[in-house]
């Protein structure tokens, strides 16, 4: 695939917030009305190798393009016991911990690569028994149909990995499971992702039934659609159209600080490539000067 400047700038900065992360993060929603019917929590949750700061910049770009009023509240889950081999079961069994903790009732969960399989894996089969009522989950490049790089002798160290090979019994449970879901499921996937196959990353016959369901990053990879400023726009249009109902409007979304030379790159390099970018009338000299800096 032609390379494209968002895949490369999203690679780089990945690293960044995974060495700087320490622990779980939460963030309140400042339009969080405490009385409104039904609360809900976001919950995000990470992938294999990856940590909480990955959601980071999702957090703090759904909050500036501003959330609606029954959503309380972000947590960033970290989990015990990793790289240690367990099973997918293990750290949903850990989400569903710290959900009860936090006394939620109502949740929507967002999840990359292996944090979506967990964020299913705990809605299908532990929520319900513990009174928690999963409305939506977002599953970024997440393996429902396993990924080619779980090799079979990774297996042998890593339950985990065994259960996201291709074509796993796991994964065909699951998704047997998904099929009958009451929650709502998206499945987000990056054109150029080369971890997880854009036909691996979705359940097809969910998304044969609800094509809406399927949204597709057209210059992405793997790493960088964490950073997509479409994809959290998309995010929130679908969590204020479920509230549609009960006549709250949605504010005007603001897309970037402009003093935040990182985000204008990558919301820029969502729809350019780098041959695009450098002759672009709308890329500013900051902007220009921050590419150089890169590449």
């Amino acid at each position: 695939m032609p390379f494209h400047l968002v895949d490369t700038t999203g690679m780089l900065v990945h690293p960044f917030w995974w060495l700087t992360s320490n622990g779980e993060y939460n963030f309140k929603n400042p339009s969080f009305i405490p009385t409104v019917e039904k609360p809900i929590a976001i919950y995000c949750v990470h992938g294999t190798a990856d940590r909480p700061q990955a959601f980071a910049r999702v957090a703090e770009r759904l909050l500036r393009q501003g959330l609606p009023p029954n959503i309380s509240s972000i947590h960033l889950v970290a989990f015990d016991g990793r790289f240690q081999g367990n099973k997918i079961a293990f750290f949903a069994q850990q989400l569903i911990d710290k959900v009860i903790a936090n006394k939620h009732e109502n949740i929507i969960s967002i999840g990359h690569s292996r944090g979506g399989l967990i964020n299913a894996y705990a809605c299908e089969y532990l929520a319900e028994k513990n009174n928690i009522t999963v409305d939506s989950l977002f599953n970024l490049g997440t393996p429902f149909g396993g990924s080619y790089l779980a090799l079979k002798f990774l297996s042998f160290f890593s339950k985990s990995v065994a259960e996201m090979t291709v074509g796993s019994t796991f994964l065909k449970k699951l998704s047997l499971k998904i099929m009958k879901s009451k929650a709502n499921y998206y499945f987000i996937v990056a054109a150029n992702d080369y971890i997880v196959a854009k036909g691996l990353s979705h359940v097809p016959e969910y998304v044969a039934q609800k094509p809406d369901s399927l949204i597709e990053l057209e210059y992405h990879g793997h790493l960088s659609m964490v950073s997509s400023h479409v994809m959290v726009g998309k995010i929130r249009d679908i969590l204020w159209k479920a509230i549609a109902s009960q006549n709250f409007k949605p504010p005007r979304a603001v897309d970037s600080d402009e003093n935040d030379i990182e985000d204008d790159l990558l919301d820029l390099s969502d729809k350019l490539d780098a041959k695009e970018f450098k002759k672009a009338d709308n890329v500013s000299a900051k902007e220009r000067e921050a590419f150089q800096n890169i590449f």
